[in-house]
This record gives C-alpha cells, structure tokens and sequence, in this order.
C-alpha cells in the first residue's frame, strides 16, 4: 500500500526500477548486459595472457562449471595447485631459500606501508584524496562522502604551496545532486590552482561522475563502472498504507494552495509533479553542463551517452567520459609527470581518526553488522540496499544498481 512516486530524467536510470516494477525495463537489460559483457571481456583477456589459455576454453569452463572445485580447477589449470596451509607454508620457505617455515618473516601491509612513509621526507606532495561510498550532505560517516567535510578538505589542499598536484580516488555509486555539486565546485577551484587527476576505483558513477569531472584527467580500470549520467525524485506515498494497515488518517489546513509539499501521506498533485519534474530537468541540465565544459564535449553528446546509462570503464574510455585505463599507482604517476615533480611524497586524505578510536569504532559496527548477517542470512545486502534509499533526500544522481563479480 505504499506508492513511490517517481520523477526522474533518463531511460536508463534505473535505481527507482525495484520500487515501482518486478523486472528489468528493456533499456535496463541493454545496459547491463553491455557492461557486463565489458567487464566478462575484460577478465577473460587478463585470464588468458597470464595463464595461457585460450578465451573459447575459459568460456566452456564457465559454462560447464568446470572449476567448480579445487581440483577441478587445477584439472583446468586456472590455479598450479591444491595444497592445505602448512603445505603452502613450505612452498614459501622454499622459494625464500629457508628450510624451515618458522623463519620466514612476515610483515603487515600496515608496518609495510608506515615504514615507507617515514622514510620518505620530501617537502613536495602529491595528496590523495579518498572519496569513498555514497555522497550526502553534512560531515558524512566513516563509509560516506560528507560534501562539507570534503569541500573543507579540498580547500585546503588547494591553499596548501606544499601540495603540487591532487589525486582524487572515487569510489562512490554516487548520491545526493547538490552535495555532489558542492565537491565538484570546490574541486573545479582546485583544478584552477593545481594539477587535479582522478582515479576511479571499482564504481564512480552518477554523483561519483560528477565530482570526477572537475579533473584535468580521469584515470579507470577497465572494469570501473562510471557513467549513469541522470537524476530523479523520491516522493513515497505512505498514505493507504498507514489508513488500511494501521488505522491512521490524516487532514490539514493551509494558508496556501501547495503550502503542504511535498506530502507523504497524500498522493502528489498533478501541479507538484510538473514542479518536481521541473526540477529534476534542471539539475539534470546542470549535470550535462558540468561534465560538457570539463570534459570538452557538446551537451548534445553528453545527453547522447547519458540518459542514466551505466558503461565499463573501457567503453568509457572509448565514448570520451575517461583519459586512460589504469589504477591509483598510475594516477599517481601521471599527477606528478603533469606536475613536473621527479621526488614527492604522497599525502592520504581525509586524516584518519585515532587509530584506538578508530578500532573501538570498528569493534562495535563489525559486532553490529555480523549480528545482522547472522539473523539475515542472504537477505543481509537487500536490508543494507534499503536503509540506502531511506537516506534519499532531493534529487539524486545515484548507480541504478550493485554489482558483484562471482
């Protein structure tokens, strides 16, 4: 009984499919069947170069699910070989030139990566900035993208003489329109002061997109999704729902005729709706703007690509929404080839909290989170999807959908 009333610009910006329909629209199914053909294409060409396989025998054993175990796999020869740990253990020491296992000396990725800081003294830096989860207003959590906490630390990157040159990592499905614009103002401001090249990580799409195209260059994996260039409008209508399953009406009065929008205990108006898609038609426009001065494009071809549509990160590449394929390393290199640097350090941004903090924090939400997918079981991502919707807030420019490679 609960109605979502939708308002959005783009055929295939699908993120509102799940809440008005039970199947894919035919514009959702053509995107994603291409990105995900991209993405199969991707994996099969780096599976054969670097086990020596042919691509039509590594698409037999996936469709006879001929590595479906470990032995089978080796049978295939995806992986050299099936060992328990102490086995794997003496297969290290062997390569080391020890005898023993016992003496093979095991260092964290985290004391690896603090040594290399220390050692690296130069004056010069590169900062690298984090722009990790959905994009919202506000300071943010730890697992979102606050548009004020990130507008205040792109500041002062950008005031910083310190810092040449500026590494944006985005890894963010995307969110809330205005935030999102809020960053790329501040990175635009940025760009005109100092080298600013993105480099996209699993997704930068929608929001993601948007506050990438404030660079000089956008860097992507090939199997980076990116794109989903559109926006659209929430407005639940919780009215029947709350009348026939709780008992619960409601009336008002006004001063004036829309004194009252956006209700959610009533359906919208025809003129509310024509407000509504007003609105998402202008920042829809703004969306196209954006990314046609930054990217040197006509609006008319960003709109073309556009409509919401979700691409891999090589076609991306081809359709002029990305520079170059690769990872942060080789953002890194090029920021620092546009900056004319030879000897730099790299400065990680946002500052990371106290690191006891930090872990008292991260105690208390893994304790939380396996409680729930414990009690969820498989349901756990769907629940995580929801409570992402109920934080909508505006228009949003979001990823239409999660992605997981099997």
């Amino acid at each position: 009984d609960i109605d979502m009333q939708i308002v959005r610009h783009g055929k295939f910006k699908s993120a509102v499919e799940p809440l008005i329909q039970k199947e894919m629209s035919p514009e959702n199914r053509e995107q994603y069947d291409a990105f995900i053909n991209a993405i199969w294409g991707t994996m099969l060409d780096d599976i054969a170069a670097s086990r020596g396989l042919d691509k039509a025998n590594l698409n037999d054993i996936a469709d006879g699910l001929l590595a479906y175990d470990a032995e089978k796999a080796v049978d295939a020869k995806l992986i050299d070989g099936a060992l328990h740990r102490d086995e794997y253990r003496h297969v290290v020491a062997r390569h080391l030139g020890l005898e023993d296992p016992s003496d093979i000396n095991v260092v964290s990725l985290s004391q690896y990566d603090r040594v290399f800081k220390s050692l690296n003294l130069i004056d010069e830096r590169i900062a690298v900035i984090y722009a990790t989860g959905q994009i919202g207003k506000g300071t943010g959590a730890n697992d979102e993208v606050g548009a004020d906490k990130f507008a205040e630390t792109i500041s002062k990157v950008r005031t910083d003489d310190d810092v040449k040159a500026v590494v944006l990592r985005v890894n963010s499905p995307g969110g809330d329109a205005l935030a999102s614009d809020i960053i790329w103002r501040e990175l635009d401001m940025c760009q005109a002061a100092k080298p600013v090249i993105v480099s996209m990580g699993d997704v930068a799409a929608s929001g993601g997109y948007w506050i990438s195209s404030a660079s000089e260059r956008i860097v992507a994996n090939p199997t980076t999704l990116t794109g989903s260039i559109g926006v659209f409008g929430v407005v639940p209508n919780f009215g029947d729902f709350m009348e026939n399953k709780l008992g619960i009406t409601y009336d008002n009065v006004s001063t004036n005729q829309n004194a009252g929008f956006p209700s959610l205990m009533r359906p919208l108006s025809e003129y509310e709706r024509e407000v509504l898609q007003r609105k998402v038609e202008n920042v829809y426009d703004l969306f196209l703007l954006r990314v046609s001065e930054n990217r040197d494009m006509s609006m008319e071809n960003v709109d073309r690509i556009g409509e919401g549509r979700v691409w891999s990160g090589v076609d991306a590449q081809r359709l002029g929404l990305v520079d170059d394929l690769g990872g942060l390393h080789d953002a890194i290199g090029l920021a620092a080839e546009i900056a004319g640097l030879e000897k730099y350090r790299v400065l990680e941004l946002p500052v990371l909290k106290d690191p006891v903090e930090q872990m008292l924090e991260d105690l208390s939400a893994n304790a939380s989170s396996n409680i729930m997918k414990n009690r969820l079981g498989p349901f756990y991502d769907e629940y995580m999807q929801l409570l992402s919707v109920m934080k909508w807030e505006g228009v949003q420019a979001i990823l239409p959908c999660q992605v997981t490679i099997e």
